[in-house]
């Protein structure tokens, strides 16, 4: 007996597309639990770990507004590997918590969740299908410099932080490559929805 909301996850490497392949997957009317969103809400102020990360880095990593700043964070643990095990020591447990308690109260027969360390953590137990988002690392390092305003020697250190994509790619059970552009990747996750509905759900 399937014991449902039946599970997505998809993961990639940072400027794979996870974002994009997820709206597709929303458009197609499935429901979309993002870490990215989750990792926004955990740190707020006024939540158990945004004061805990405070107390670790001080209140300089706190803007006027009172929310961390981002930049700050990114160029620390960018800069200090102890450092992003701290933070990720306090934030990492807080985002897998809230995204499974979002995932279980889905009322839907599937649902997706974007996951970007969804090897590393060893959560792909939790899912009952694994897709990784994948592209030249070439394109990565573009996407990442264009997103986040850095260059291009940033962009690479921010790539050889996490799990390289080929482990990623080795990892899932579908692979869906984001190098042709925006039509040919939603025609793709098309015919992948199709799949998983028909393999998970039973339905022709």
């Amino acid at each position: 007996m399937k014991n449902y909301p039946l599970k997505i996850g998809v993961t990639g490497c940072a400027g794979s597309g996870k974002s994009l392949v997820c709206k597709r997957f929303s458009q197609l009317g499935l429901r979309v639990v993002s870490c990215d969103e989750i990792a926004r809400q955990v740190v707020e102020p006024g939540a158990k770990a945004h004061g805990q990360l405070v107390a670790l880095f001080g209140k300089g990593m706190v803007g006027d507004d009172g929310n961390l700043d981002r930049e700050k964070l990114r160029d620390l643990i960018i800069g200090s590997p102890v450092d992003r095990e701290r933070l990720e020591g306090v934030v990492q447990p807080a985002i897998v918590a809230e995204m499974l308690r979002q995932l279980e109260g889905a009322g839907d027969l599937l649902v997706v969740a974007e996951v970007p360390l969804l090897f590393e953590l060893g959560l792909d137990p939790y899912f009952d299908v694994t897709v990784t988002v994948a592209a030249p690392r070439g394109m990565l390092v573009e996407r990442i410099s264009a997103r986040d305003g850095v260059d291009s020697r940033s962009a690479r250190s921010l790539l050889d932080m996490q799990m390289s994509q080929q482990d990623k790619v080795d990892g899932a059970d579908h692979v869906i490559w984001n190098s042709t552009g925006v039509d040919s990747l939603y025609r793709a996750v098309d015919k992948l929805y199709s799949t998983i509905k028909n393999s998970l759900l039973d339905m022709g």
